[in-house]
């Protein structure tokens, strides 16, 4: 379709032809030879035009009537889109909203003609920019598009649902969901006392002064949304449409509790909005929108209603985006609400906050323990010092070791029903095991080439552990080699993908599995791969050693005196913590005899490889973003290396 235009540059090693469609042009280069070649292209037609590599997506200099110069290796080739130069809007990162804007008749007016353009230019880039889950504020926005705006079916207000893309000066761009509706008089004065963090922007409807605002900040419009999910509709926009598709026990959460339905918008969420109704309906919007399958709903579903594992909230649907050519964008997901005393992070200080108490008060009656550190990895509840048991309270320590169970319980249920594709397990190859090493040694050089950058920032008491482990580069990547050294037998299954204290829910008689995301940064596609579990049980060992640490580092009442004589009672509750909670763990794991490796030392090359990459990992996060925590992926990788050391001594 469309019409070509070849180019006639001077080098004839290098063939170039632009392809139009509609208002679509791609050039496209191409070197014949087996040599470098460099090539003037004729493009003064084009002048103006950015070319935007078309998989990167990476902006080249704009076209002039001058010559285009490129450099192509051997066989080399660019496909180019061809975009309209547009300057950067600078007043994107503004926090200031713009004036008011006057529409007739209508506020939805807003959507359309020279409306919209105002909407995607003046008031989308500042509210953007101010919104907590926009992850976009460190890039400078190009553009902001409305791709599609979805009506939910009137009631007694309107909303819409927009489909929002945001285009950077580089990178990829950025797809979001933004839900719309328009108040006025004193439901506008009442919305912007309550949460002026709302508002999009004002806007007059005639000589009626009011304003835009993110529509889940009104009751009415959360309300709309939940009937719509029961209901199963769907509703076309201008590009796709809107479909709802509630689970089997929606109707069942909906029908328990009075109407109409109370809601509130909950605090402390970062990247994406929770909405809670009537105490016992959860539903969580995806502000940034990734095409395919999203692994929470996926796996909630299955745990729900295909398994018998009954350690998660019950799934209650999704809400999708549907557009020809594209897989389907999940933008909504509903799952029952788990009344709880707080997660396992929170239970968790709580419960160091007494031990370490009990330790100051007591210090003299149980040192021994700390000069007698168990060494052993796995401990049972039933084999811990009972001095250690007293100091952090049996109870306590029970749940550790029900934590472990039901981690297992969830693993061995991930793999249980074999004839669903998405779910069955696979088996390690030497390939996997290669492709986990390359992954691990990557990460391993670049977080250490940042620690060895910012070296200068850390706080002074950690430079002289930092400077250790940099000089411990080949002992990190030894310790990681040992996953090719020979084929394990063990799964690669479906994982929580994102495991810690915090995705756990403590019902004060239980554990609930939340928050089934996977890790944000990554892509969707590889958030639904298939891994070791020991992936997860790694997440959780380095989440107790965070919260034995994090106690002491958070601003607490202990004094500095204090805080020093507590550290190697920290490392005493971290690793007996860690042991029992891997005992309950294998020993229930155990009972699916694929999941793990029977051999105890290839358990322990995986765990301990896993264990290292987190600890890598933290240490990457914690320079960019808390400098003072860097302390505690330090200590941690320094411990894991010693632990090797002192296992290849012994196996000796």
């Amino acid at each position: 379709r469309g019409d070509l235009h070849i180019l006639f540059p001077d080098n004839p090693k290098v063939m170039a032809f632009t392809r139009t469609w509609e208002e679509e042009t791609v050039l496209v280069v191409a070197n014949l030879s087996r040599f470098c070649q460099l090539v003037e292209l004729p493009l003064a037609h084009l002048s103006g035009m950015v070319p935007q590599e078309a998989f990167s997506q990476n902006r080249f200099p704009v076209i002039s009537e001058a010559p285009y110069n490129l450099t192509l290796g051997p066989y080399d080739h660019y496909w180019f889109l061809l975009e309209r130069e547009e300057k950067p809007l600078e007043e994107m990162v503004s926090e200031t909203a713009p004036p008011p804007y006057t529409v007739r008749r209508d506020w939805k007016t807003v959507l359309e003609g020279r409306s919209r353009e105002w909407l995607e230019v003046e008031a989308l880039p500042p509210f953007l920019a101010r919104s907590r889950w926009f992850a976009g504020k460190n890039r400078t926005i190009q553009r902001v598009t409305v791709l599609d705006a979805l009506p939910l079916p009137r009631d007694s207000m309107q909303g819409y649902i927009l489909i929002v893309e945001v285009r950077y000066l580089s990178g990829p761009s950025e797809i979001y969901l933004l839900p719309l509706t328009y108040l006025s008089g004193e439901e506008r004065v009442h919305l912007e006392e309550e949460h002026p963090g709302a508002v999009v922007a004002s806007l007059r409807v005639d000589h009626e002064d009011g304003v835009l605002i993110d529509a889940v900040y009104e009751e009415r419009f959360r309300e709309n949304l939940l009937n719509f999910l029961r209901a199963r509709k769907t509703v076309k926009g201008q590009k796709g449409s809107l479909a709802a598709l509630p689970g089997r026990k929606l109707r069942r959460m909906m029908n328990e509790r009075s109407k109409p339905f109370s809601s509130r918008v909950l605090k402390g969420e970062q990247s994406n909005t929770s909405l809670l109704y009537n105490e016992n309906i959860y539903i969580k919007l995806y502000r940034k929108l990734e095409e395919g399958t999203h692994p929470e709903p996926d796996i909630i579903r299955f745990l729900t209603e295909k398994t018998g594992f009954a350690n998660v909230p019950s799934f209650g649907g999704t809400l999708e985006y549907r557009r020809l050519g594209y897989d389907p964008f999940s933008l909504v997901f509903v799952q029952e609400y788990v009344t709880n005393e707080g997660d396992g992070w929170t239970h968790t200080l709580d419960t160091l906050g007494r031990y370490y108490e009990n330790v100051l008060s007591r210090r003299g009656e149980a040192d021994y323990l700390v000069k007698d550190l168990p060494r052993e990895r796995i401990v049972s509840l039933e084999d811990l010092p009972p001095a250690f048991q007293d100091l952090t309270g049996g109870l306590d320590l029970e749940m550790t070791a029900l934590l472990g169970k039901r981690t297992a319980q969830m693993h061995c249920a991930m793999m249980s029903r074999r004839e669903e594709a998405a779910f069955a397990p696979e088996s390690f190859s030497m390939l996997y095991q290669r492709s986990v090493y390359q992954s691990m040694r990557n990460l391993t050089r670049r977080n250490l080439e940042l620690l060895k950058k910012g070296l200068a920032r850390i706080p002074r008491d950690y430079q002289q552990e930092a400077r250790s482990v940099l000089q411990s580069e080949g002992e990190i990547l030894s310790c990681l080699r040992a996953v090719t050294a020979s084929r394990i037998r063990s799964a690669k299954i479906r994982t929580h993908g994102d495991y810690h204290l915090g995705q756990v829910l403590f019902t004060g008689k239980d554990f609930m599995i939340i928050d089934f995301e996977g890790e944000p940064a990554r892509a969707l596609s590889e958030r639904r791969l298939k891994r070791s579990a020991l992936r997860d049980v790694a997440g959780m060992i380095r989440s107790f050693h965070y919260a034995a640490y994090g106690k002491l580092l958070l601003p607490s009442v202990f004094r500095p005196d204090d805080i020093a004589g507590l550290e190697p009672w920290a490392e005493l509750w971290y690793r007996l913590s860690s042991a029992v909670f891997l005992h309950d763990y294998r020993e229930t794991a155990m009972t699916e005899a694929e999941l793990l490796p029977l051999d105890r030392d290839n358990f322990f090359v995986l765990l301990d490889a896993f264990l290292l990459e987190k600890a890598v990992y933290e240490l990457g996060y914690e320079l960019n973003n808390r400098p003072e925590w860097v302390g505690i992926p330090l200590r941690g990788i320094k411990h894991l290396l010693e632990e090797a050391a002192a296992r290849e001594t012994k196996e000796e």
